[in-house]
């Protein structure tokens, strides 16, 4: 079912281009500052990756490296570039592969369960050692956030709408079939 909204277009580009401003100090900034007894260390989310390449954790480095860093930002890029066609009101031959990249991508981008991860990381660090919040995990709060904000604001079947041509807010036709995996809207 269709929820009307005001500008959605405009909502989810503003979405998109503050998760991409917000995830490149959350992914490259240290999240925590750990103090324990006079030893300051500091940890960002690829070092933490880097550390975990060892001979027995490199699957778990893989996992965090591909659902916290790559798949996110090939979703948003993906995301980015049919936001930004449709706002320009073109319509490339490549747009609908563009947005079904960034459908089959979305459950895969696991910014906020990684937050979750992290939040619990920082509640048993504290129990240990004096810790702070560093500025990349300030920002990795709000990135994780906005996607969550994004994936709610999303509309599928408007995206599908407004590259097949029709108007973004306008609701799908009463003989209209939604693929239920991709959420393409095609006339039956």
């Amino acid at each position: 079912m269709l929820r009307p909204r005001l500008d959605p277009l405009n909502t989810s580009l503003a979405l998109i281009i503050s998760a991409i401003a917000l995830g490149i100090p959350a992914l490259l900034e240290p999240l925590f500052v750990v103090n324990v007894y006079g030893r300051v260390r500091s940890n960002a989310v690829f070092t933490g990756v880097n550390s975990l390449c060892t001979d027995t954790l490199w699957p778990l480095a893989l996992m965090v490296l591909g659902y916290v860093m790559i798949l996110p930002a090939v979703w948003l890029g993906a995301l980015l570039v049919v936001f930004i066609c449709l706002w320009r009101r073109r319509r490339p031959p490549w747009l609908p592969r563009s947005f079904w990249i960034a459908e089959a991508l979305n459950e895969w981008a696991m910014p906020d369960v990684f937050m979750v991860g992290a939040l619990v990381a920082y509640t048993r660090l504290r129990a240990l050692a004096t810790t702070d919040v560093a500025m990349g995990g300030w920002c990795f709060l709000a990135f994780a956030l906005v996607i969550m904000a994004l994936r709610r604001a999303l509309e599928p079947e408007q995206i599908w709408e407004a590259i097949g041509g029709k108007d973004p807010g306008a609701s799908a036709p009463v003989n209209a079939i939604t693929c239920p995996v991709c959420a393409l809207v095609l006339a039956s």
